[in-house]
């Protein structure tokens, strides 16, 4: 999906100190110097940055989108503007504007549009010196603006828009100058789209950081990297943007977060930052059961941890425990977020402040023998980055004594009853092996001395996947009235007849009451989401097709009336003949074609 590493180090056009207006930041000796950092300071005086250049990208479909942290306690403008499109020749087309505390709309975050000359739409007020999520989108004529990932409002944009026209951030335009509504702010990871995105891809991208090769992205600026006085576009586009005034590199740096969705019902979870703890990570959520919680006393605890030597999910000490490097939790999330007994919906944003990490990571694994393949090795792991990692990288994620598998519990899967999803580099019922950040997985040890590192290599916003052959397959779908469940034979040399490394195992629901497991069988009875079996036979065998079935209250095995079986196969060998048997009718249906 992404390739390469557009890291904005190269081939840079900086702008000839005689087309540049205002003081020269960031120059030692008379030379342009590097400066790293998270975010960027705008002084509130004359600081701001000129992204002329996109203009022509950003038409009738389009989205911005930054981190911006003002201090409105003390910026002097009545409104400080974080991003304006104006006309060549005067005219605000289109404003964002943050107003000061002393203003009559007091701290609020608004959007203009000179076309009705109006505040068109207006946040309720914000905080100062606390970072938000800023993101306007226009689709057609439609104009929604979003804060921290929620819809604030809609607007008719009535203005024309130009290819020509003057873009920036800080500040705005008037008859083509740069004159005033200077911002007082930090902020962080502007993008620029030339698309609209929806509410869900604003959600999801928020929080992460992008290398520059995602569809439709037209501008790229991190911003924690400057060359000389131009903020540095990742993107192919190299729309290197010249700032104004002196800004200055921050080491501040925005929140860290997900959204969870869905329903109420357990999510595995982890920390992608450095020494935040449960009570951190979870304050927005509702916790009982443990020290520190919302409730201590309430019920049975809601966060879980897994210890591999005793086979045993168990409850968090205490809210102020720290989660270590790389480990996963289970927790419970309740709809209702303050025992109120009136559920307060989803999504459910979790953040924390702390920084995110960069580092290589190596969990801490163990493999306890107790003679019963299945239930050992088992270890509760998680994405430690702030951004999407991928199972399938060629560098940055490597192991030993592990199975190929790892595995994740889906809240929406089996027709959002919930259902474990594995996938094993190649195939599975998980669709890929993109990890998504704050998620937490499970993988299962086959001997001492287990391990896992991880480095930022791994992220899915860059670097180089490793390329599969086509895999032959044959996929089976199980679809009851309201549920649904997958398992999957795969077709290997490297894979044999017994428990192998490409195995995934079936596990058991974590909503036992409401669940459909489809699932093939060893021979020891266990049974597998992935059953990998050599692509060469010396002679036919035959395979084990069951499931499991509950639907109710006490979680009574109790079978629907009418259940369908699909099967799909892919890249089957042509001289591979594959039947499914029925063992009660003794019927045989050719399973090469798909029904």
């Amino acid at each position: 999906m992404y390739a390469g590493d557009v890291d904005g180090d190269g081939d840079l056009d900086l702008m000839a100190a005689s087309s540049f207006h205002g003081k020269i930041a960031w120059y030692e000796n008379g030379s342009p110097i590097t400066i790293s950092g998270r975010a960027l300071s705008l002084d509130g005086a004359d600081d701001y940055i000129d992204f002329s250049k996109l203009a022509g990208d950003l038409t009738a479909n389009s989205t911005f989108e930054a981190w911006v942290k003002p201090d409105m306690d003390n910026q002097t403008e009545g409104t400080g503007i974080l991003f304006a499109r104006n006309a060549t020749t005067g005219g605000n087309v289109l404003l964002i504007g943050i107003e000061n505390a002393a203003s009559p709309d007091s701290k609020q975050l608004r959007v203009f549009d000179e076309d009705s000359g109006n505040w068109e739409i207006s946040s309720l007020a914000l905080t100062s010196n606390q970072w938000y999520h800023v993101a306007y989108t226009l689709s057609g004529t439609t104009g929604t603006l979003y804060l921290n990932g929620q819809e604030v409002g809609t607007h008719s944009l009535g203005a024309a828009l130009a290819s020509d026209d003057k873009l920036s951030v800080g500040q705005e335009y008037d008859n083509g100058l740069a004159t005033g509504n200077i911002l007082l702010a930090e902020i962080d990871e502007l993008q620029f789209w030339d698309t609209a995105l929806t509410q869900d891809q604003i959600q999801q991208n928020m929080y992460q950081s992008l290398r520059g090769t995602e569809y439709n992205l037209a501008g790229y600026y991190s911003l924690d990297k400057v060359v000389g006085f131009n903020a540095i576009d990742k993107t192919s586009n190299k729309y290197n943007s010249p700032m104004h005034g002196s800004p200055s590199p921050s080491n501040d740096t925005h929140p860290y977060g997900t959204y969870i969705t869905g329903n109420e019902g357990w999510r595995m979870l982890t920390a992608p930052v450095g020494g935040a703890s449960y009570g951190e990570l979870l304050d927005p959520l509702w916790t009982q059961g443990f020290t520190g919680a919302d409730a201590p006393d309430n019920g049975n605890s809601n966060v879980l941890i897994w210890d591999e030597t005793t086979q045993a999910l168990t409850s968090i000490s205490n809210a102020s425990d720290v989660p270590s490097v790389g480990s996963g939790f289970l927790a419970y999330v309740y709809d209702d977020d303050d025992y109120d007994g009136a559920g307060d919906g989803f999504p459910k944003m979790i953040q924390t402040d702390s920084t995110q990490r960069s580092d290589s990571v190596s969990p801490t694994l163990s493999f306890t023998d107790s003679g019963t393949i299945a239930d050992d090795g088992w270890n509760l792991v998680g994405n430690p980055y702030g951004a999407t990692i991928n199972w399938d990288a060629a560098s940055g994620l490597t192991y030993s004594n592990l199975d190929a598998s790892f595995y994740v519990w889906s809240d929406s899967a089996n027709s959002g009853a919930g259902d474990y999803l594995s996938w094993n580099g190649s195939v599975g019922t998980f669709g890929g092996g993109e990890i998504a950040p704050w998620q937490g997985f499970w993988v299962k040890a086959n001997a001492t001395s287990p391990t896992l590192s991880l480095t930022d290599e791994a992220r899915n916003a860059g670097g180089v996947f490793r390329k599969e052959a086509p895999v032959a397959q044959l996929g089976f779908t199980l679809a009851g009235e309201t549920l649904s469940s997958k398992t999957i034979l795969m077709f290997s040399d490297k894979a044999s007849l017994e428990k192998d490394v490409l195995d995934a195992y079936k596990l058991k629901s974590l909503n036992p009451d409401n669940y459909l497991s489809l699932f093939t069988q060893l021979e020891d009875g266990a049974g597998l989401d992935i059953n990998a079996l050599p692509i060469s036979l010396d002679e036919p065998i035959s395979i084990p097709l069951d499931f499991e079935f509950a639907s109710s209250t006490d979680g009574s095995s109790s079978t629907p009336n009418n259940m369908e079986l699909s099967w799909n196969p892919e890249n089957l060998p042509d001289e591979m003949t594959m039947m499914l048997v029925d063992n009660q009718t003794g019927t045989e249906i050719n399973l090469t074609d798909a029904s």
